[in-house]
Order: structure tokens, then C-alpha cells, then sequence
């Protein structure tokens, strides 16, 4: 018995596919209107961005 497993087209962050990130994992299936790394980069309205694995609270800046 054979099993085929169909996976979805790849589809990558517009800017990752630009070459000005290296990795973004986006949860908002790739609607770049709606999504706060996008208006960040350009240049709109001010906008707090999460990172993965880096909790909210994180101080910005180098480390003392």
C-alpha cells in the first residue's frame, strides 16, 4: 500500500522572498494587509512586532 500525501504550494513572506529578512513564520496566512511585520518595514503606522520565541516584555537593546 502506497500512501501519497499532497502538501499545499510553498509560499514564503514577501520580504523573506525579497531578501530583506532571513525567516519570518507568518500567521496571517500571507495576507500582507494585515500583518504588523509588513507596515513595520514600510514605514507606516506605528507597530509593536512579536518575534517568535522572544516573549513581549523583552527589553530592547543590546544586553547589559
Amino acid at each position: 500500500m502506497t500512501l501519497e500525501v499532497a502538501y499545499p504550494p510553498a509560499q514564503a513572506c514577501v520580504w523573506m522572498a525579497a531578501g530583506v529578512i532571513r525567516f519570518w513564520l507568518c500567521s496571517r496566512d500571507f495576507e500582507c494587509d494585515d500583518c504588523p511585520l509588513d507596515a513595520a518595514l514600510r514605514g507606516g503606522a506605528a507597530t509593536q512586532v512579536h518575534l517568535p520565541n522572544k516573549p513581549a516584555t523583552s527589553p530592547v537593546g543590546p544586553p547589559r
